[in-house]
Parts: structure tokens; C-alpha cells; sequence
């Protein structure tokens, strides 16, 4: 089984994901669940690379209907 955490709940900028992912990563989550909210303005290049980096998965985008 593998663990996937929310991040609506840390904030919608850059910075709040700058923080937020190596501190999820570093707690064995295995990928990350991103709503529109914040993807909508996001910086997908740097969202990946950051991603990559802590080596997690993208498991769900939630569009906001």
C-alpha cells in the first residue's frame, strides 16, 4: 500500500509547496494529491522538477467543479 497526502490543506503558492513537499517527503509519503486552486497558477516545470527530486508521485488532480 502506499500513502498520498492532500496538499490543499498547506496553502496555494510556490513557497507554501516549497515547504511542503520535502516535509511530506521526509515523512514517507509516497505522492501528493494538488487541486486547481493551486495548479491553476503553478509552475509545472518547477512542480516537477521538485517533485522528482523527493522522489514522489503525483496521484491526484482535483479540479474544483
Amino acid at each position: 500500500m502506499k500513502a498520498a497526502f492532500c496538499t490543499l490543506v498547506f496553502g496555494n503558492t510556490q513557497n507554501d509547496m516549497a515547504q511542503a513537499i520535502p516535509r511530506l517527503a521526509d515523512m514517507g509519503y509516497d505522492g501528493l494529491e494538488f487541486w486547481d486552486q493551486y495548479l491553476a497558477h503553478a509552475d509545472l516545470d518547477w512542480l516537477k522538477g521538485m517533485m522528482d527530486k523527493h522522489r514522489l508521485e503525483v496521484v491526484q488532480i482535483c479540479p474544483y467543479f
